[in-house]
């Protein structure tokens, strides 16, 4: 009889003892050993400690994220469920690999920005660790182009350019010459760098560019000066000469 009535307080106490969370919810010891010295140590996003090599931290019985990473190297991820008993986990980071990237384009000596870091000019080659990137060409008289890539072997791109233009509306500026050949603008004939162009409105890229123009007995040959700053239209109103 008292036998039974010891084991019953028995039970009786541990049931209460084990209703208090302090006692419900023992830590347990978390060990983690990495082979790069300073790495951080993340538990569910939060940044705990860091690794010298070894870091130990108590946490609650639970699952958690745990991540440790250091600047080059790749990250290293994992999920772990903790008791109250001792965890120790190793962790090796390791270097990412590096590949070749090659920038070619139809325009050489264009300005490469990777991530928005000049590197160079086209044609390009350069080693860069695998991720993520964002390739822009820049070059004078040309619009800017871009790209992005995710490096994870060698890879060669070849990026086009497209000039910029500016609008070229020829006038003849002679009222006399309007008035005495019928439909003037259908008679013209006009060169840009030796090159025949049809009418009298067509594009031309920034720059200096000679311009012919003639109609019959009338012609003008002339250097001309197409800067953008000017805006992207320009009206040339030119008077013709006997040849």
């Amino acid at each position: 009889m008292r036998k039974n009535r010891i084991v019953f307080v028995t039970l009786a106490l541990l049931l209460v003892i084990s209703s208090f969370p302090v006692f419900a919810q023992i830590k347990g010891a978390l060990t983690v050993k990495c082979d790069v010295v300073g790495a951080r140590v993340y538990l569910n996003g939060e940044i705990a400690g860091y690794a010298r090599p070894t870091f130990v931290i108590l946490l609650k019985p639970g699952h958690y994220r745990l991540k440790v990473s250091m600047p080059g190297y790749s990250d290293y991820e994992t999920t772990i469920n903790m008791t109250s008993n001792p965890k120790e986990v190793d962790v090796r980071l390791r270097a990412p690999q590096e590949f070749r990237l090659s920038i070619s384009s139809n325009v050489q000596g264009a300005d490469i920005y990777i991530n928005n870091n000049r590197v160079g000019r086209t044609p390009y080659q350069g080693n860069l660790t695998q991720g993520d990137y964002s390739v822009r060409l820049s070059a004078g008289g040309y619009h800017d182009t871009s790209t992005s890539l995710s490096l994870q072997n060698n890879q060669s791109i070849n990026l086009n350019m497209q000039p910029l233009t500016v609008g070229v509306n020829i006038r003849v500026g002679d009222e006399s010459l309007i008035r005495n050949i019928y439909n003037w603008e259908n008679q013209l004939k006009v060169w840009v760098d030796g090159n025949p162009v049809q009418g009298v409105n067509f594009q031309v890229t920034p720059g200096t560019h000679r311009i012919r123009v003639e109609t019959g007995i009338f012609s003008l040959e002339k250097d001309f000066d197409f800067n953008l700053k000017e805006g992207n239209n320009r009206a040339l109103t030119l008077r013709l000469e006997l040849n």
